[in-house]
């Protein structure tokens, strides 16, 4: 987990020298469920990460965070979530305030071993200013039962560079 994080903060801080290209770090917070076998419960999931630009809308990218359930057994109902991802970005220009995207891609649950999931999702980015955005997204993690979601509605930041 560390590793990967590492990574995501490495991507963001080399992604300042080409802003233009839309490369991006994110960080968000997501209020939302796991849905099994028709129970619910809340999820709080926070994390962070980078979608690298390949070429005309296409991207990849890596994040890392963690899923809890806030009440006072949060540590024991906690995940740590890895995930890489394509993306496609619908607008391809630079210039464009609005951003939107889907994305799906891979994800290991971390807990007393791996599990491993499948996500996908939609989102738009708004580039309020040059190099930060604000970043709305609903994602959904699958596993192997195809009732069992861990789903929520990112709220968060993009940025292209960290400092002026």
């Amino acid at each position: 987990m560390r590793l990967l994080f590492g990574l995501a903060l490495a991507a963001t801080l080399l992604s300042s020298t080409a802003p233009a290209q839309r490369t991006m770090g994110y960080w968000f917070i997501a209020p939302g469920a796991l849905t099994s076998g028709g129970d619910t419960s809340f999820r709080l999931h926070l994390g962070a990460g980078g979608d690298f630009r390949i070429w005309n809308g296409i991207s990849a990218g890596i994040e890392g965070g963690a899923a809890v359930a806030p009440d006072h057994h949060f540590i024991d109902k906690g995940v740590g979530i890895a995930s890489a991802n394509g993306y496609y970005h619908f607008i391809h220009s630079t210039e464009a305030r609005f951003d939107p995207f889907v994305t799906t891609g891979y994800s290991a649950f971390i807990r007393n071993g791996t599990q491993n999931r499948v996500n996908y999702g939609a989102g738009i980015n708004y580039w309020a200013f040059k190099h930060t955005a604000i970043r709305m997204e609903l994602r959904d993690y699958v596993g192997y039962h195809p009732t069992q979601h861990l789903w929520g509605l990112r709220v968060g930041v993009a940025f292209t560079r960290l400092w002026p």
